[in-house]
């Protein structure tokens, strides 16, 4: 359930952005450690540690060219 949390957060990122972030079951496994060391909800540090990744990701994301 709590990685699930994790995989729900890179769809909800993909729609909102439209970049996809696809994450292992090791990374998501990480993701759920570090919330339950910090006693904060899954999705909190998802947002916390991806809060700028759309910027950056933009600028490296291939152009498509019509």
């Amino acid at each position: 359930m709590a990685r699930q949390l994790v995989h729900e957060f890179g769809q909800r990122f993909q729609e909102i952005h439209g970049l996809k972030l696809k994450f292992t079951e090791a990374a998501a496994d990480l993701l759920v450690s570090q919330a339950l060391e910090r006693k904060l909800p899954i999705r909190d540090v998802c947002s916390e540690r991806f809060k700028d990744y759309q910027f950056g990701l933009k600028l490296v994301a291939p152009k498509h060219r019509a």
